[in-house]
């Protein structure tokens, strides 16, 4: 774990904004996601919490699913807490952080201390299908999935 204040939190002078951090709290980038502190702010994917949802997702699509492999670097922290979490299934509209992100830049270009920047949180997922990577999976998508999916690929 790195200390705060430490390399990645932009030394004493260099205002600096995350796109992707998977617990900035848990790993010691900020001190909290309200008041972020130092010169650090951004936003976070939440992956860890999502993990979940993922494989409930998983779980109704392959309803016999008994075992589950998974890789990660246990390294890297935000594995090993999202690996912990796995109970459902869904993910963050990345396109959507990473504008979010230029916002933050924005700010902190217009004097906004980054330490004075809550730290924020996905508020909007997407669930998306491609049918044709299913079927060469031999997975067969029940209706009721397909009608929660923000957009299905043929």
């Amino acid at each position: 774990m790195r200390q705060r204040g430490g390399p990645l939190s932009g030394g004493q002078s260099v205002p600096t904004v995350f796109a992707l951090a998977i617990d900035p709290v848990g790993t010691g980038l900020v001190e909290t996601l309200a008041r972020p502190g130092g010169n650090l702010t951004g936003l976070s994917i939440q992956s860890s919490d999502l993990a979940g949802k993922r494989l409930d997702l998983l779980r109704e699509v392959l309803p016999t699913l008994r075992t589950l492999g998974i890789l990660a670097n246990i390294g890297n922290l935000g594995s090993v807490r999202e690996i912990d979490e796995v109970q459902a299934a869904a993910g963050a509209n990345f396109t959507d952080l990473w504008r979010r992100a230029g916002d933050f830049v924005d700010k902190i270009l217009r004097g906004t201390k980054p330490g004075d920047i809550p730290v924020e949180q996905p508020t909007k997922f997407e669930l998306v299908i491609n049918l044709t990577t299913a079927k060469a999976l031999g997975l067969m998508i029940p209706e009721s999935f397909l009608l929660r999916a923000d957009e299905v690929f043929e």
